[in-house]
């Protein structure tokens, strides 16, 4: 062969790598949750891209490619779903990749950032507190090229005759990297749960609060001969009588290396029955550490194991919360966990997550996109154990933050903070939401709003006072908060500050819509001091036909309603909302 045609052969090669996936032989279907697409959605690009999950994994074959955009996903949206149907789940396929954390603009998969773009695949169907998918997300018969990268899994509630509220694998092995799988509610494996031969590759990956008080193993449940390997994985704060964190059964014998099994104090972190899991390089709660001391009922001790406290930097996260979007089970120094690890346990990036065209090296990156291996000891670059590696320069306050108010006046509230130093600020993002709707832990479709950006000074050694106005908020309290974005990629929160946003006029009821109706139809209502207030549907001859509302009502506060209007005749509706000394009326036309 030729030199000039090796070099022709090389650089066709180079080309051919450096290809976008869905160019060479991997197709990608684009998910977005906030897609305006109604015509031709085929996620071929982002401005096709399907905005349920479902109907995406509808279409998908093996060896597609799928890239989820941030947002909240529910199991029973879907052309062949059936709404509130609690038993609709995500089934992954065999052969398609699953990742989220793109914002929607992307053209490179390495692009993405799951820590940023949170990806919620949510159970939370209904309003109700149990109105919730038995499981989330599931998989049968699947191999490692199943891949499933970069997501929240939450919300799920199984009964007690079900497993795995979170994930289910039955005889599947999928590859399972940087997941948050938290707040999920079953007797066994509330969390995950693999049987019948299931061992899928866990990776990068936070298992917390998860579980019901009795049953077992609250984070992970693996029963008939299912054999999982947990690489670089945390669980944190997991619930069961048997096994809080990991129960196995039946000849099911895992392998569990740079692992952090912590923060149940009061039962058996691991439960074992006829099993024996392989246990290296971890810190076990309780365990006693390797050697002399190892507790032989976790397992067998596979050398490097520690026993003490991880040192997480806020676990219930700000709101003290566990199971929120907010806890943090990052290390702190000088937690035993750091710089020691296991190297060689790390997998290869056999997808090539940072685009560099190495598909031998380690994983490059951590649960929070950190680099996965950094040097922050006297023995070398040595890989922490957990999801998330452990950076010296979290220790250094980049912003320092005072003085966060909020102040109400007329129609607008406006948000005030100081900053005392500031250094490799990027901007602060000021987030909102209503006080009185739910947290996180009672509805996953309940997210913060970004207001705005505000731009920071970058660097700076003496105070800066900052403000933002919130405007077109309704009256009622609001809570804000802001995130301090920062030039390393790193995100910090806020103390929480609420305010009253009075009303201007003494009561009001909205003009209803959509108006004329065919089904249901939007009711926004309130009085400026709290009194007692009934709102009425009347026809056109004045018959009342029904009350819709009759309470006393909050100051300052809007009331929502949603009313169905299907049993309601066509033609002209009137509502009527009275107060101690006020009535005012709507008209509301129905159609059909």
């Amino acid at each position: 062969m030729s030199t000039r045609f090796s070099l022709r052969v090389i650089i066709v090669s180079a080309i051919l790598i450096c290809i976008s996936p869905d160019l060479w032989g991997q197709p990608v279907i684009r998910v977005n949750s906030a897609s305006a697409c109604t015509v031709g959605c085929d996620g071929s690009d982002w401005s096709k891209a399907y905005p349920r999950l479902q109907d995406a994994l509808a279409a998908a074959l093996a060896g597609d490619e799928l890239w989820v955009a941030k947002g909240t996903y529910f199991p029973d949206e879907g052309a062949l779903q059936t709404e509130d149907n609690k038993s609709e789940r995500f089934a992954l396929l065999d052969g398609v990749k699953m990742y989220g954390g793109f914002t929607g603009v992307e053209a490179d998969r390495h692009a993405r950032d799951w820590h940023a773009n949170q990806t919620i695949l949510s159970g939370q169907i209904t309003a109700s507190s149990t109105g919730r998918s038995y499981t989330v997300v599931s998989s049968t018969g699947v191999g490692s090229s199943t891949v499933l990268d970069g997501f929240v899994i939450t919300r799920g509630y199984a009964p007690s005759s079900a497993f795995g509220a979170g994930m289910t694998n039955d005889n599947a092995s999928p590859t399972l990297r940087n997941l948050w799988v938290v707040g999920n509610y079953g007797s066994h494996g509330g969390g995950i749960q693999n049987k019948n031969g299931s061992s899928p590759t866990v990776t990068n990956s936070v298992i917390s609060y998860n579980g019901k008080g009795t049953g077992s193993g609250g984070g992970m449940y693996n029963t008939g001969s299912s054999s999982p390997v947990l690489v670089n994985v945390t669980f944190s704060m997991n619930y069961a009588s048997q096994g809080t964190n990991i129960a196995n059964i039946d000849d099911s014998n895992p392998s569990i290396v740079n692992t952090i099994v912590a923060d149940r104090s009061v039962q058996p972190d691991v439960y074992n029955d006829a099993s024996s899991p392989v246990i290296s390089h971890s810190l076990i709660e309780g365990s006693g550490g390797s050697g002399a001391g190892w507790d032989t009922a976790l397992g067998t001790d596979g050398g490097g194991n520690l026993d003490g406290d991880p040192m997480f930097a806020d676990a219930d996260g700000l709101d003290d919360v566990y199971g929120t979007l907010d806890d943090d089970v990052s290390l702190t120094a000088p937690s035993p966990a750091i710089e020691t690890g296991d190297n060689s346990a790390l997998p290869a990036d056999v997808d090539d997550l940072d685009g560099d065209m190495d598909t031998t090296e380690p994983i490059p990156f951590d649960f929070w996109l950190k680099p996965r291996v950094i040097d922050s000891g006297p023995d070398g670059a040595v890989v922490d154990m957990g999801a998330r590696e452990y950076d010296p320069m979290d220790d250094l306050l980049h912003v320092e933050l005072t003085d966060v108010a909020a102040i109400s006046k007329g129609q607008t509230i406006r948000i005030n903070w100081t900053t005392l130093s500031e250094s490799n600020c990027v901007g602060f993002v000021v987030e909102h939401r209503e006080s009185d709707s739910p947290t996180f832990a009672e509805s996953a479709s309940v997210h913060w709003e970004e207001l705005a950006v505000v731009a920071c000074m970058g660097s700076a050694t003496m105070p800066y006072e900052y403000s933002h106005p919130a405007v077109g908020l309704d009256p009622g309290e609001h809570t804000f908060r802001l995130r301090v974005l920062e030039m390393d990629g790193r995100a910090t929160y806020s103390t929480e500050v609420s305010v009253l946003r009075e009303m201007v006029e003494a009561f009001r009821l909205d003009p209803v819509y959509p108006n004329p109706a065919r089904d249901l139809v939007n009711i926004r209502f309130g009085v400026r001091e709290s009194q007692q207030i009934r709102l009425e549907l009347f026809d056109a001859t004045g018959r009342r036909i029904r009350t819709l509302y009759s309470d006393k009502s909050a100051s300052s506060r809007i009331n929502h309603l949603l009313m169905d209007t299907r049993e309601l005749s066509s033609g002209p509706h009137i509502l009527r909302l009275s107060g101690s000394s006020f009535n005012t009326t709507k008209m509301m036309m129905v159609v059909r």
